[in-house]
């Protein structure tokens, strides 16, 4: 996966399984601004469920 395809994944988490999110966030926590980096945290740290815009 490169960075450009983990900003793809974190941008729409709702069309991908969890662990590709933990997997894209886990690149862009490497890779990424600190922005990114801070968003990364929160898809690791609370998974996908509690993302804003997700279905439950």
């Amino acid at each position: 996966m490169t960075p450009a395809e983990a900003r793809a994944i974190l941008a729409l988490p709702a069309d991908h399984d969890d662990a590709t999110i933990r997997d894209a966030a886990r690149l862009l926590i490497e890779v990424g601004t600190p922005d990114e980096i801070k968003d990364a945290r929160r898809f690791i740290s609370f998974g996908l469920r509690h993302q804003p815009g997700t279905p439950q």
